[in-house]
C-alpha cells in the first residue's frame, strides 16, 4: 500500500495502515470519482472492506459499475464529519473531519460465491453482523447484482 505524504497539518495526520483500515472500518458510505467520455464523474455509494480490497455493488445495469471497469484508475473518498466548529467570527468556524482518499482500478466479481462474500462484506460495515441475521436474497437477486473490488 502506497501513502501520499501529508503537507497541511501533517502532525494531525495518521496515514498508516492500521490507522486508514480502523478509519474505512467506522464509515459505509465513499464517493467514487472517474471519467466518462471525458468528462469526471463523482457518485456516492456503500462500500465495504477486507484487507486492502474496497468491494462496491449494485444493479447489474448501474451506470457507475460498469463505467469503472473499463480499466481506468478510479478515486475513492471517504470522509467522516466529528464535528462543527462554530466561532465567534465565521473566518475561525470550521469543521473537524477525517478522511482518506483512495486509487485503484476495479474489477468485476464474476464468481459467486466471491460475490456472495463480498456482499455480506458490504452489508456488516453498514450494520455489523447484520448479514448473519437475514438471507442474503434470492440467486435471481444476487445475479442480478453486480459487485466490483
Amino acid at each position: 500500500m502506497l501513502f501520499n505524504k501529508i503537507v497541511r497539518k501533517a502532525n494531525r495526520a495518521q496515514n498508516d495502515e492500521k490507522s486508514v483500515y480502523e478509519f474505512l472500518d467506522a464509515g459505509f458510505v465513499c464517493h467514487v470519482a472517474f471519467q466518462y467520455e471525458g468528462c469526471p464523474m463523482m457518485i456516492p455509494t456503500a462500500y465495504g472492506r477486507k484487507d486492502d480490497t474496497i468491494y462496491l455493488h449494485g444493479s447489474s445495469k448501474n451506470f457507475m459499475l460498469n463505467e469503472v471497469c473499463n480499466g481506468q484508475t478510479i478515486c475513492i473518498a471517504v470522509t467522516l464529519v466529528d464535528g462543527v466548529v462554530l466561532a465567534n467570527n465565521l473566518f475561525r468556524s470550521s469543521i473537524n473531519y477525517r478522511s482518506v482518499v483512495l486509487f485503484g482500478k476495479a474489477e468485476k466479481i464474476v464468481d459467486q460465491e466471491s460475490k456472495k462474500q463480498a456482499l455480506k462484506i458490504i452489508c456488516d460495515n453498514i450494520a455489523d453482523m447484520r448479514a448473519g441475521e437475514v438471507p442474503l436474497g434470492s440467486e435471481k437477486e444476487i445475479e442480478s447484482t453486480m459487485v466490483i473490488r
